[in-house]
């Protein structure tokens, strides 16, 4: 089996990618972008990570398209992406445990009052402000994947009442009026383009917060500016 490795990747990273994934897969021959290009009838699959676009064409007997990334977005807007052939992507337990700390330290951050308390500890002023227990604060996780599923779990696990949206699932507006904090983990796609726009920071009541940790094109910023 020959495999096309290719796609952005940084000074060095190629080879220590080749060296792990030779070592998972011996029986693989790897080749180069150069290489694929010489005989283009040999690539039986690629593993690529956010490839140049274009990279992907004339290549007959590709079966298999292998993302180095969780996120497939970029890839699929890839006009030259040969049809029929299947689409992976990343599934990696440690990047969802990641996601979901951060997810977690964001949700304690806005809950706590860790930003307020920063801005007066700059300003010299010692401010203490009311606290709410977990179970008060009302956490809704947009996407259901992998991240959004692990993320919503450990969010859960410290007390916080937390519910989950999938863009296939129950109408969103309703959701968001009764949210506190709204966590984004939605994946890129045609329909979820521009999802936070001024109809969704409208139906959020006064001082929700949103933490988008998916992608900026999520968000119509102009409609947030307005928001703010």
């Amino acid at each position: 089996m020959k495999v096309l490795l290719t796609g952005g990747f940084d000074e060095g990273e190629r080879a220590q990618w080749l060296q792990a994934l030779s070592a998972a897969l011996p029986e693989a021959h790897w080749l180069d972008l150069a290489q694929a290009r010489t005989r283009p009838q040999d690539v039986d699959a690629a593993v690529v990570a956010n490839p140049a676009p274009g990279s992907l064409q004339g290549l007959p007997n590709l079966r298999l398209i292998q993302s180095l990334w969780a996120g497939v977005d970029r890839l699929l807007q890839d006009r030259t992406l040969p049809a029929g052939v299947p689409v992976a992507r990343m599934v990696d337990p440690a990047m969802n445990a990641a996601m979901a700390e951060t997810a977690l330290w964001a949700v304690l951050a806005l809950h706590r009052g860790f930003f307020a308390y920063q801005r007066r500890q700059r300003e010299g002023v010692w401010q203490p402000h009311g606290q709410r227990r977990a179970d008060e604060l009302r956490v809704l996780v947009l996407g259901q994947g992998q991240m959004g599923r692990t993320a919503a779990e450990r969010i859960a696990q410290q007390g916080y009442a937390v519910q989950g949206w999938r863009r296939d699932g129950a109408a969103l507006a309703p959701l968001l009026a009764c949210s506190d904090i709204v966590v984004n983990l939605l994946p890129l796609t045609p329909d979820t383009r521009g999802l936070l726009d001024a109809r969704f920071f409208a139906a959020l009541p006064p001082k929700a917060s949103v933490v988008n940790l998916a992608r900026g094109a999520h968000v119509v910023d102009a409609d947030l500016l307005a928001a703010l």
